[in-house]
């Protein structure tokens, strides 16, 4: 789903400053959390969820847009 590496949404090339960037743990499938940051505020952590919180989150913004 998602690597050890920061990956950007590819909805963040617009030029308007609102970016997310995402990673995996990397831990097996049973401890694994999905990190998400904001990308202008790096310095602040991220916020660490359950792949199915994510997914959730996901597709609620998918429905919103």
């Amino acid at each position: 789903m998602i690597s050890h590496e920061w990956k950007k949404s590819k909805y963040s090339t617009g030029g308007n400053g609102n970016c997310v960037e995402v990673r995996d743990d990397g831990a097996d499938d049973s401890l694994k959390v999905v990190e998400v940051r904001d990308t202008q505020n790096r310095a602040l952590g991220a916020v660490a969820v359950t792949p199915g919180a994510f997914m959730s989150i996901v597709s609620l913004l998918k429905v919103s847009k």
